[in-house]
């Protein structure tokens, strides 16, 4: 079928078939491969697969990364198993057997046509004989493949187009429903806010004795004492002045040290290494911490968290860390002594447990009051009384946020802030209406939609066709991915060696 691609190098073609003849006959005797590939995978439709069809599709899976197929490998290389390759082979499965059923079969010139397309074989805008010669001879022949499965793949591609464009065509999108949905992304809401600080409920009376014991009697499982370590450690660091050091200058100077410190780790991986000898002997001075938690790291460590974080990453029997590098320099740790953790006493427990029922009670004070504002605020306005006259009422301060869309939030790049979390929860909740009680990290809200103005018809207009083809293409998606996922569920594939 592609001896028209070829036609003028045929002896160059000469020279790959008999690489390809040769890798067969010593490298892929079909006899001996179906030998060995005989131990059954499963089943599909019916049929028994073998390991020797799930590696064909796993080489088939490579090859069509390589071509960077990504539309093909988007729908077949994902499911619930999670390993690409064999959904791969699975969804191949399904794919060959409905289009077979829809007499789907892509003919040789469209598949010779594609495979010129391929970017792969592309030079200068145009097919390069010689490129895709090249990746006969260096990514199909290796894995005992000729063109004939390059154009299996292709066709399987062609196929899943086909199939695609079949089944996802049904799905219309109502121009109505898409000016909907545009209309949601894109008018502006003007919100007030009342907000509630846990602050305000701090008065609350504290935990008594007796409540402080029942916490603990009921959760004494989970209080426990840190679990604590001491290191030794060398740094291998610049001075005061070289740390102001930039560009050359600093690599200048971090060069020697961390040929020293890679010498020192070196040297740690030889069989009966000691972390004081090895120090003595390159001259490098032995600092050891205190006992330490994760959450109290040394003060000599403790802006280098990532030091503090891997001292509990060792073990007794791996007690020396590789190199870390930090903007000082370079440090190696070695573990000397591990306190564990210990489960707490009734006495130790109960300034943490004090706190987290002080907490609790702060929480349900807050809540309780949102639950009575959130009845108030509906009451108020179902008798035609405003948000600000209502929220005054009950002593609380009114703010107006700046006119917002979703789509200026998706659109801004901007740090995490409490209002704009308010908006975002806000953003669909109906005009004239009040949102539910919204939690922040310090505290809650209560987000009234005051206004939202009319969609922009020329902004509608202008946008209105790309916006239609992306809705369309996105269902169209849809459609196909839960056809195909309904087809594969059909099948009903059994796998392992019981399965056929």
């Amino acid at each position: 079928m592609f001896n028209s691609i070829r036609k003028n190098q045929q002896w160059l073609m000469a020279l790959v078939t008999i690489v390809i003849i040769v890798a067969f006959v010593f490298l892929y005797n079909q006899t001996d491969l179906e030998k060995l590939g005989s131990s059954s995978m499963g089943s599909a439709y019916g049929k028994k697969v073998t390991s020797l069809d799930f590696s064909k599709a796993s080489r088939q899976f490579e090859i069509a990364r390589e071509l960077q197929l990504f539309e093909l490998l988007q729908t077949l290389a994902v499911g619930p198993s999670r390993e690409p390759a064999e959904e791969y082979f699975w969804n191949t499965q399904v794919l060959r057997n409905q289009a077979a059923l829809l007499q789907i079969e892509p003919s040789d010139d469209a598949v010779a046509q594609r495979i010129k397309e391929l970017p792969a074989f592309q030079k200068d805008g145009q097919f390069d004989l010689a490129t895709y010669q090249q990746f006969v001879t260096v990514a199909l022949t290796p894995r005992g493949f000729t063109t004939n499965q390059l154009e299996e793949l292709i066709r399987d591609e062609l196929r899943l187009k086909t199939l695609h464009d079949l089944v996802s065509s049904a799905s219309v999108v109502p121009e109505g429903e898409v000016r909907e949905a545009f209309a949601n992304a894109y008018r502006k809401r003007h919100l007030q806010v009342v907000k509630l600080s846990s602050k305000d409920f701090e008065n609350v009376s504290a935990p008594t004795a007796d409540e402080i014991k029942a916490h603990f009697d009921k959760n004494q499982a989970q209080f426990q004492s840190d679990e604590k370590r001491a290191l030794k450690y060398v740094a291998f660091v610049l001075s005061e002045s070289e740390a102001a050091l930039t560009g050359k200058e600093r690599v200048a100077v971090l060069q020697p040290i961390s040929e020293k410190a890679d010498e020192f780790s070196q040297r740690l991986l030889k069989p009966g290494a000691n972390f004081d000898a090895i120090a003595t002997e390159l001259g490098v001075e032995i600092k050891t911490t205190a006992l330490f938690s994760s959450s109290t790291p040394p003060t000599e460590l403790a802006d280098i968290p990532q030091l503090s974080a891997a001292a509990f990453s060792l073990t007794k029997e791996s007690p020396d860390s590789d190199v870390f590098q930090t903007d000082k320099g370079f440090y190696l740790l070695h573990l000397i002594d591990v306190q564990p953790s210990v489960p707490q006493t009734l006495e130790e427990a109960t300034a943490k447990i004090s706190e987290i029922l002080r907490q609790e009670k702060i929480n349900t004070a807050l809540q309780t009051k949102a639950a009575e504002l959130g009845v108030t605020f509906a009451l108020s306005l179902q008798l035609g009384k405003s948000f600000t006259e209502t929220a005054q009422t009950a002593g609380l301060e009114v703010l107006t946020l700046p006119a917002y869309s979703p789509a200026d939030l998706q659109a801004q790049q901007s740090e995490f802030t409490v209002d704009r979390l308010i908006q975002a929860r806000a953003a669909s909740v109906a005009e004239k209406t009040v949102s539910d009680f919204i939690p922040t990290p310090d505290g809650g809200a209560f987000a009234y939609i005051e206004k939202i103005d009319p969609l922009d018809d020329a902004k509608w207009n202008s946008e209105k066709e790309a916006v239609l083809d992306r809705y369309t293409s996105s269902k169209r998606e849809v459609t196909f991915n839960e056809w195909f996922r309904a087809r594969r569920a059909a099948a009903n594939f059994k796998s392992g060696p019981q399965a056929s």
